[in-house]
């Protein structure tokens, strides 16, 4: 198993490749087509569409939906403004190969006088004020899952100061760690670590309802994948190519950083 931490080394862009059109039958008609971002009208850098069969990916997952009217009403709600979230996808697309589960506390409890000075201080001290820190995740593969869930079944969890319980993680998953099949998701997707946990950062800030939690995949169907921007790991401009097979693992499972 392998730490990542959220020491910032990239920067998640304009955010989201717009690509999605129909996905077996399914038209995300409320996020960006392929025409759309191509015209003037829609300010978005063009990015090549991928396919990304075969592709091993870090899947950033914000929900899984019945239906697929449910998880298109769910993503007109999330608030991320003139960025677009989530596309939506089917779970049987992906090949589930293991999940990151977050060690960091999902968010901080800040006391007046201490953490912040009188003047930012809310003029009633009964109302909290919270922050959100870098996000530090644990990943393990399928083969590791269910020891690691095991192990960290009774981690306390869920609170302030505390990371998020596993169960965030696992209600996507069966028994045998694959997704669950015939359900929509809501993700976004990336070919490496630090720009998953980049906009799991960004998602949380913006206060969507749900606690975003990262998988790793591989896209076994289904036409496009809405992949998420990102920097490049040479540091010269976004990401738009798959990387080659070793710096996949390097910077999908192999990449550290302490916080």
């Amino acid at each position: 198993m392998n730490q990542f931490g959220a020491k910032r080394r990239f920067r998640v862009g304009v955010l989201l490749a717009a690509l999605l059109g129909t996905v077996t039958g399914v038209t995300a008609t409320s996020l960006p087509t392929a025409e759309t971002a191509k015209s003037a009208d829609y300010p978005m850098p063009e990015i090549p569409l991928t396919v990304g069969l075969g592709e091993k990916m870090v899947l950033v997952v914000g929900g899984m939906y019945d239906t697929v009217a449910e998880a298109r009403a769910a993503a007109d709600a999330m608030p991320f403004g003139d960025l677009h979230g989530f596309f939506l996808d089917e779970s049987s697309h992906y090949l589930n190969l293991g999940f990151f589960a977050q060690t960091s506390p999902h968010k901080h409890r800040l006391q007046c006088g201490i953490d912040l000075d009188q003047l930012h201080c809310p003029q009633s001290s009964a109302t909290p004020v919270y922050s959100y820190p870098s996000i530090s995740l644990t990943y393990a593969s399928n083969a590791e899952g269910s020891l690691y869930l095991a192990q960290h079944a009774s981690d306390p969890c869920g609170s302030i100061e505390q990371p998020p319980c596993l169960s965030e993680t696992t209600r996507y998953l069966g028994g045998d760690l694959t997704f669950i099949p015939g359900k929509t998701l809501l993700l976004s997707a990336f070919r490496t670590a630090p720009g998953a946990i980049e906009f799991m950062e960004l998602a949380r800030a913006t206060g969507i309802p749900v606690i975003p939690v990262a998988f790793r995949v591989q896209k076994i169907a289904g036409p496009y994948v809405g992949l998420g921007w990102e920097t490049a790991p040479t540091g010269d401009g976004m990401l738009l190519q798959p990387m080659s097979p070793v710096e996949t693992e390097r910077w999908q499972t192999d990449w550290v950083e302490t916080s």
